[in-house]
């Protein structure tokens, strides 16, 4: 057995080594320095504000020029190229620079929506956590509007965040289960949402 491993093991670290060389190397971490402080090969960042492929026009080459094969149909542009004030927010960039309080983790579930997630912990009040949320929002910038017992509108200019607490203590443990299935039955669940 040990004639087999120990030529595996070399195999294992050798590959390994050469990964990491390779990922160094490609990266640009061992490459030599032209003497000026630059260093060889370096670029600065390309950014793109167009699609990859430019838009088709005339007969279907991207140029205008006569090409064979079937006519080209122009299409709208992708919605990347919407400017940032046309699409919505997501919750990330609403929230940019929060900090989340009372261990609130991300809840994981089968779809991710990134206009809408759910954060957990266990051990603290409903109040609590609701009124440090409040806190971290107006902090943020947000005007706070109560809806009901459980749930509050924040508010500031361009975003509009809907924030809702659950509870084995507000609702019944049926509904934690459907709603966030993967918490457990004890755990306090704050969503929140960009309406």
């Amino acid at each position: 057995m040990r004639t087999v491993l120990v030529p595996l093991f070399y195999v294992w670290v050798f590959g390994a080594l050469g990964v990491l060389v390779h990922r160094r190397v490609t990266t640009g971490t061992f490459r030599p320095s032209a003497g000026d402080g630059t260093e060889r090969g370096s670029t600065t960042p390309v950014t793109v504000d167009h699609a990859v492929a430019p838009p088709l026009r005339g007969d279907g080459a991207p140029d205008g020029s006569a090409a064979s094969g079937a006519a080209a149909t122009v299409t709208d542009p992708p919605t990347s190229e919407l400017a940032v004030e046309d699409r919505p927010a997501t919750l990330a960039e609403a929230v940019d620079g929060i900090s989340m309080p009372c261990g609130l983790v991300p809840v994981g579930g089968d779809r991710l929506d990134p206009r809408h997630v759910a954060f957990s912990t266990t051990g603290h009040e409903p109040a609590t956590v609701g009124t440090a949320m409040a806190d971290e929002l107006e902090r943020l910038g947000y005007a706070i509007t109560p809806l009901d017992d459980r749930s509050v509108r924040a508010e500031r200019p361009g975003v509009e965040l809907e924030v809702k607490i659950w509870s084995a203590r507000l609702d019944s443990g049926e509904v934690m289960a459907e709603r966030f299935p993967s918490v457990g039955s004890h755990a306090l669940v704050v969503d929140l949402r960009v309406i």
